[in-house]
């Protein structure tokens, strides 16, 4: 697509020829095209994609951009208490808390799934992310070790794609033997066998501080540990 059919005002020309029930724009980080958009009749849903309040120069402009849409969708309603407080969006805004994405993942046997990828532990922990700061693995880590004093036989099962801070998760796993003895450090897994350890897993925990993914393991039926940036 030509970048010249992505200004605010063709995309709004394509969007009315449509004539859509709904205008669903994702991230809030195009104020312009959704001021463009609700000129249309139709109604324009904003859905949040991690975004900051703080961004340089796009106060003002969200304030204006968004000042006519029609809801807004994070994933919690709680992402979205630092744009309504600080007048990004308006404060009267109807808020559904929606996942950005739906997942195909079905539940499954436990004991079926552990027998196939050889998943063991009691309780096996799962942890899915990239080795970033915002996915603080570090964190994960420092917890994990605490609860393997009351829970000597636990497993973390730890998938990966981004290794930013790989050097010093093993670093930090060294000062940790016996954790770093019940650790395995997987890397990239196939998307079908995502499945498999969310099945065998008992549970999901995570440490990122904000837009932390949950569809995958919530369609297993797995419980979901959030650590909230911090030691419990």
């Amino acid at each position: 697509m030509p970048v010249a059919a992505l200004a605010p005002w063709h995309l709004a020309r394509a969007v009315r020829a449509e004539n859509p029930d709904v205008v669903h724009l994702n991230g809030l980080e195009f104020p312009l095209h959704a001021r463009a958009l609700s000129a249309h009749s139709a109604p324009v849903l904003v859905q949040d994609h991690a975004s900051h309040t703080w961004r340089r120069g796009l106060g003002r402009l969200r304030r204006w951009g968004y000042d006519r849409i029609a809801a807004a969708s994070p994933t919690a309603p709680a992402q979205a208490d630092p744009f309504l407080q600080t007048g990004q969006l308006p404060r009267d805004l109807p808020v559904f808390a929606i996942p950005e994405c739906s997942s195909d993942f079905v539940p499954g046997q436990r004991e079926e799934a552990r027998y196939r990828i050889g998943v063991h532990g009691d309780p096996a922990l799962l942890w899915i992310g990239h080795l970033n700061a915002n996915k603080d693995p570090l964190t994960i880590v420092r917890a994990v070790a605490q609860a393997l004093e009351s829970m000597p036989n636990l497993e973390l099962w730890v998938v990966f794609i981004g290794t930013e801070l790989l050097r010093e998760v093993e670093t930090l796993l060294a000062a940790f033997p016996s954790l770093a003895a019940r650790t395995h450090l997987l890397g990239h897994v196939p998307h079908d066998r995502i499945q498999d350890l969310c099945r065998a897993c008992d549970l999901f925990v995570s440490g990122s501080h904000r837009h932390f993914g949950r569809d995958a393991q919530i369609g297993t039926g797995e419980p979901l540990h959030q650590m909230n940036g911090s030691l419990p």
